[in-house]
């Protein structure tokens, strides 16, 4: 079996990896081979298990965090802010290019944490 590897699109969307998400859940429940082993390769809760315990422990968590995985997120939650704060990133873009100066403040405030760029060494600006 190959492992499952996976690209985000240039504007991707929360929906399909949730959606992603839940088929895997079901897929699993379903003991399809290719899903149980997809879960086996990427949830450390589940390397050795063998079906009994994945069909009676397995959770959407553990499909979303294999899910994530294969996106290249070490973490669920790492995948959703990458989605969110790309998502916020295109909604800000489009209000200052339209001059929306209330849009912009009002999504800066909603999302601080784009205005937080980590410098590195050598760059123009020194912490």
């Amino acid at each position: 079996m190959s492992t499952v590897s996976r690209g985000l699109p240039a504007q991707p969307h929360l929906d399909v990896p949730k959606q992603q998400s839940r088929d895997l859940l079901k897929q699993c429940k379903a003991k399809s081979p290719d899903a149980l082993d997809r879960l086996r390769r990427q949830h450390p809760k589940f390397y050795t298990a063998d079906n009994d315990v994945v069909l009676t422990g397995i959770k959407l968590s553990d499909a979303q965090l294999v899910i994530a995985r294969e996106y290249g997120f070490s973490s669920w939650t790492q995948l959703k802010e990458r989605i969110t704060g790309n998502t916020a990133a295109q909604l800000i873009d489009k209000a200052i290019r339209s001059n929306d100066a209330a849009a912009v403040t009002q999504l800066l405030t909603a999302y601080p944490n784009l205005l937080h760029v980590p410098v590195r060494s050598g760059n123009w600006g020194r912490p």
